[in-house]
């Protein structure tokens, strides 16, 4: 059996370790709905490795914690959860962990829609197994 492996020119992984990332967390906004109930937080991710921002598509695991350390899964997901403009998310467990695969330039957002009070944590799982946690994201 032949396994493939994608080809990168330069593997944001080298050392076997995924160094981390900078979190944009916009401001809460009205979403304009007709209720004018719900509220939408966008992160943006920046993925980076041992030296830079990361140059190219990749994919990894991600969650929101309602814990700062991110020791836990959210009990309560947001009303909606979906990705951005930047790269892609796909839903593990329905608005709480996702499978994300970045842009070229290392890139993915997430938009995030509650309705009540709450603060979530973005965490992303490295290759390592250590997890980079974002800032509170919260809703008012």
């Amino acid at each position: 059996m032949t396994l493939r492996k994608e080809r990168f020119a330069s593997n944001p992984f080298h050392t076997g370790v995924f160094n981390g990332a900078d979190f944009t967390i916009s401001s809460e906004s009205d979403t304009g709905t007709s209720t004018g109930t719900s509220n939408q937080v966008i992160v943006n991710v920046q993925l980076k490795d041992a030296a830079k921002n990361v140059s190219q598509r990749v994919s990894g695991f991600c969650y929101l914690s309602d814990d700062a350390n991110g020791d836990s899964v959210a009990v309560t997901a947001p009303e909606v959860v979906s990705g951005g403009v930047d790269g892609t998310i796909t839903a593990l467990v329905a608005g709480k962990v996702f499978l994300f695969t970045s842009e070229a330039d290392g890139q993915f957002d997430l938009n995030l829609i509650r309705s009540a009070a709450d603060t979530y944590y973005l965490v992303i799982v490295s290759p390592d197994g250590s997890r980079i946690i974002s800032e509170a994201i919260t809703f008012v």
